[in-house]
């Protein structure tokens, strides 16, 4: 216990090196006075636009913003970490004109801002390794609520994105990005889209009552992967793929009520050979009592879900850092794991649906519990269980039935002992070293190249 406890700590500690950008942490020092703050050089300022173009700011450096309004349009040409308390009291208001927040360099973070009232909200310019954190941008009315062009390596993550009279986030000409975690809504056009882009990842998303798709690849997207979002009620197509975007994969969603459910046209990935999609107006049988539909959904030609899920998918995450999956045709409600004694409890609550039972595919880590599992349906037996579904090495899928109520639902494991899960913590502090020095080694060499071409 002293060894993880000293371990927790070293993880802790690493932590603060990378993410030493919170506000809370300099919150003592911030002036009473001036409402901007520079942590590194202690100088503060009366807007943010002064404090990015102090000499004394440079490259590195973090500024931090109070709560309040702040008229006027923000150019970001150094690579700094700009930081509001939080988008429900931190303004930057662009006055119904012009682009409201440009970054026109890399390595930026623009975090926990409410973004509005501008022709476009936010703009990655060749903007690489750049982040956009728990912001929300809102009435803008002529371009992207958030565009990222040539902008690689970019992350969209925790955002709220609507309404607004124009799309809501575009990400073009650009590698390896990342858009996660967003919630993006009533936007007139498309909620969230990629397009002329590759090897992106569109993640956990909330994409609901946009006038056009909810999420879409154009333009030859290819290698993007969209997974575990919920994609509902938008007008014309739930997820939309251009005629000229191709290997890309689409799985573990949920699209729901949708003017149309899909549209595609190359040859595209819409499940992982284990798990599809869920779409509601799909309900094909489950005989084999698996949470797959036992009939594979044709989309169009080239393009099938062969194993479209029988229930919606949710995802929670746990204290160790694993989520467990669950598709079920039920509502899921206080989902909790405990570690001391390998348990994952919940609730299971029933729908008005034509279906004579209720069931629940999980998805369990080996590194949460292992078998041998046991469930139990309101302390009892479920009336059908398997507990092989499927094993990939570093997850078990088990699948349970119960009639059609609410049941309260414990899934008994071992836990992984002492010496495994000391391991993975392990594991885990190798990586966020290996982040620390790679970021500190490229640092180091950028200043260098930098020394030798002055």
């Amino acid at each position: 216990m002293k060894k993880r406890v000293v371990l927790v700590l070293g993880l802790v500690f690493l932590l603060a090196c990378i993410f030493q950008v919170e506000p809370s942490l300099f919150k003592a020092e911030a002036s009473n006075i001036l409402p901007v703050h520079n942590v590194n050089t202690g100088l503060n300022y009366t807007s943010i636009q002064e404090a990015i173009d102090a000499p004394e700011t440079v490259n590195g450096q973090t500024i931090l913003v109070d709560a309040g309004t702040y008229p006027g349009h923000l150019v970001v040409s150094k690579s700094l970490a700009i930081i509001g308390e939080g988008r429900n009291t931190t303004t930057i208001d662009g006055s119904g004109a012009g682009t409201i927040v440009y970054v026109g360099t890399t390595d930026v973070l623009i975090k926990g801002f409410s973004v509005e009232h501008g022709l476009l909200g936010i703009y990655l310019d060749h903007s690489n390794n750049s982040v956009l954190l728990e912001n929300s941008v809102s009435d803008v009315t002529n371009a992207y609520a958030i565009y990222a062009s040539y902008s690689n390596n970019c992350t969209i993550e925790k955002n709220i994105v609507g309404p607004n009279l124009t799309p809501g986030i575009l990400v073009t000409n650009s590698l390896d990005f990342k858009v996660s975690n967003n919630y993006v809504h009533d936007n007139e056009g498309y909620g969230l889209n990629a397009n002329a882009s590759m090897n992106g990842l569109i993640r956990q998303n909330y994409a609901f009552k946009n006038s056009y798709d909810g999420i879409g690849l154009g333009q030859g997207c290819r290698n993007c992967t969209v997974m575990q979002n919920n994609v509902s009620d938008n007008v014309f197509y739930g997820v939309w793929l251009d005629s000229d975007s191709v290997d890309n994969l689409v799985y573990d969603n949920n699209i729901i009520n949708n003017g149309k459910q899909a549209s595609v046209y190359l040859t595209n990935r819409w499940d992982d050979g284990v798990e599809g999609n869920y779409w509601s107006d799909y309900n094909g049988a489950d005989q084999d009592h698996d949470g797959i539909a036992d009939v594979p959904l044709v989309i169009s030609d080239n393009n099938t879900d062969n194993y479209p899920l029988a229930g919606e998918i949710s995802l929670f995450a746990t204290p160790l850092g694993f989520d467990v999956n669950i598709i079920s045709n039920s509502s899921i409600a206080d989902f909790a794991y405990f570690e001391s004694n390998g348990t994952i409890r919940m609730r299971v609550l029933d729908r008005t649906n034509a279906k004579d039972y209720g069931f629940c595919r999980v998805r369990i880590p080996h590194a949460l519990l292992t078998e041998p599992y046991n469930v139990t349906v309101d302390g009892a037996n479920p009336f059908y269980w398997n507990y092989t579904v499927h094993d990939d090495g570093d997850n078990r899928w088990i699948y349970f039935a119960y009639q059609r109520s609410t049941h309260d639902v414990l899934i008994e494991g071992t836990p992984l002992q002492e010496e495994d899960r000391f391991f993975w913590y392990w594991v885990a502090a190798g990586i966020i070293a290996i982040v620390v020095i790679a970021s500190i080694v490229l640092v180091y060499f950028r200043k260098l190249r930098k020394k030798k071409s002055s």
